[in-house]
């Protein structure tokens, strides 16, 4: 079974009298454990489709599917509950809170849910010492460097052990170094954690390391392909 699934999938916005048709008739499958980039020029659909695999929207119509759940068939409530408990999402401006520091940032996810707060301070302090970020746990976001923002981002992807992470131009903003750090991390937790990753990117330095590249074009995929 895959772990996402879209079965004839079209996404549509009105704007005043027109409508615009972002996806037409998508089929995707992406299973546990793929290391995925979407990618396209802009305005071919990446954000949309990324949008409803996150479960942040709803198609116009068609299914979106998730471990075999039929995703139009739940609540808001129901889709809100998934969503924090089996995804984790990296931003391009990292996203994260500028009044808290580093380590509340990164336990803020388990928070939300309710965890016992010794269980997620360890929790949080266990991955952050993982990524290399051990000696940074007090700092706040401003006193980091792009790259180590970005990897207590990713760590806070990762603290409520996803079973898929989504990573909107994660690279964007980082250095050629840097940026090359980041993949080559994500590719090592991808096959560690055995959790799906899927980017939305026009980086060609991530393009180059993931194993399957998902091509937009007007809406529609053009390309499917492992590299």
């Amino acid at each position: 079974m895959p772990l996402i699934e879209l079965r004839r999938v079209y996404k549509s916005y009105r704007f005043g009298q027109a409508v615009i048709e972002a996806l037409r008739g998508i089929d995707l499958q992406v299973e546990l454990g793929e290391f995925v980039a979407i990618c396209g020029p802009s305005g071919s659909g990446k954000s949309t489709l990324c949008n409803l695999i996150g479960m942040l929207d709803r198609p116009t119509s068609g299914d979106v599917l998730f471990q075999g759940r039929n995703l139009n068939e739940v609540s808001d409530g129901e889709r809100s509950e998934i969503r924090n408990q089996t995804l984790g999402f990296v931003f391009q401006s990292f996203n994260l809170i500028p009044v808290l520091s580093a380590l509340e940032n990164v336990m803020l996810p388990l928070q939300i849910q309710g965890a016992p707060t010794r269980q997620t301070k360890e929790k949080a302090i266990q991955q952050m010492t993982r990524l290399g970020l051990g000696e940074h746990l007090r700092r706040r976001p401003e006193k980091l460097s792009g790259g180590q923002q970005q990897r207590v981002a990713v760590a806070r992807a990762l603290i409520n052990n996803p079973s898929l992470v989504l990573a909107d131009e994660p690279t964007a903003n980082l250095d050629s170094g840097t940026a090359v750090m980041i993949i080559d991390l994500m590719r090592d937790l991808n096959q560690q954690t055995g959790a799906a990753f899927i980017f939305s990117t026009h980086d060609q330095r991530l393009l180059e390391r993931v194993s399957r590249r998902i091509l937009l074009q007007d809406g529609t995929i053009v390309e499917d392909s492992g590299v």
